[in-house]
């Protein structure tokens, strides 16, 4: 990746060609959150999108909700039974009319310079640039109390950064519609990380920049299936599968994955499991020497290693846990 000055020609200038921005905002049961989502695309002073609300089979009051919303802008898309987040996302980018297309999720928001900011920064960028992405709050939903902002950061190799982690939200990206023509739509057997796996993808393909905003609100309620450790430990594993070939030449980014798939089997108690993951990481890399303590601390007591991992690998926010 190419470096790139954050600070420098960044053109807020809104009076020329306003190309259209496509909003996917999947929803299942959001009755409660999906208005003040909305609303804060409403509040954008960059004008020109539409919002595609794909319903993926709500037994609420969503339909109804939106149906009865005062703007064209929204087209509503439901589907006739839940089929999950990603295939959501794809009926949305499948009847999106946008050169550029943004996802949020019915319980985030976005702040309202988002689109004018970053539009105004990638369509200045050659057509080798696919992705922006920015900085977001995380706000707990019960309280509405601001807990910490997550600053972008710029990377020397974004495909390697990538494959060690996530390192963006989902609704922080605004993503040239012509990027998933050529890489795919999101991978719908994916339980999880699905966001994760599709910028590993384009970041194979495009190049990469962000703005050094915060542009964007996480709420956190607990209700997020990445809080659920199950769903997270298959997540990273069919990660690990699905990119084996790239991580395989990065050793030891290939044997953090096993590392942290193993504390998370110990974590959730399943010792065995998550020692024979620890194994082979340090088979994948024997220099690792964070699987040699892990490993070691399994053996020695289980209890004092999810201890350890609860203390250094596991961040409490409001009542809801998040492990790396």
């Amino acid at each position: 990746m190419k470096k790139i000055d954050k600070h420098k020609n960044i053109n807020y200038d809104s009076h020329r060609t306003s190309p259209l921005i496509s909003v996917i905002i999947p929803s299942y049961n959001r009755a409660n959150f999906i208005k003040r989502s909305l609303n804060s695309v409403f509040e954008q002073s960059y004008k020109n999108f539409e919002i595609i609300v794909v319903d993926d089979g709500s037994t609420d009051d969503t339909e109804n909700f939106i149906k009865n919303y005062p703007d064209r802008r929204i087209r509503y898309i439901k589907h006739t039974e839940n089929r999950g987040v990603p295939s959501a996302r794809n009926t949305g980018i499948k009847a999106a009319r946008g050169e550029y297309i943004t996802f949020l999720d019915s319980d985030d928001e976005i702040y309202p310079k988002k689109f004018e900011i970053q539009i105004n920064r990638l369509r200045d960028l050659p057509d080798s640039y696919g992705l922006i992405y920015s900085g977001y709050s995380l706000f707990i939903n019960s309280t509405d109390e601001h807990v910490m902002d997550i600053v972008p950061e710029e990377y020397d190799n974004i495909c390697d950064a990538l494959l060690k982690r996530c390192i963006f939200a989902v609704h922080t990206p605004l993503v040239r519609k012509i990027c998933f023509e050529k890489c795919g739509l999101f991978d719908e057997s994916l339980p999880g990380c699905e966001d994760w796996d599709m910028w590993i993808r384009l970041s194979q393909h495009y190049e990469f920049t962000f703005v050094p905003d915060i542009l964007a609100k996480f709420y956190i309620h607990g209700e997020q299936k990445s809080t659920n450790l199950k769903n997270k430990v298959q997540a990273r594993k069919d990660i690990l599968s699905k990119h084996k070939t790239l991580l395989e030449k990065k050793r030891w980014i290939y044997s953090l994955h096993l590392r942290r798939i193993g504390s998370l089997y110990s974590l959730d108690g399943n010792t065995s499991e998550g020692r024979k993951y620890l194994i082979k990481a340090i088979v994948a890399n024997p220099i690792n020497f964070g699987g040699y303590v892990h490993l070691v601390l399994s053996v020695l007591s289980a209890n004092m290693h999810r201890k350890i991992i609860m203390k250094y690998g596991v961040q409490t926010i409001g009542d809801v846990r998040f492990t790396y």
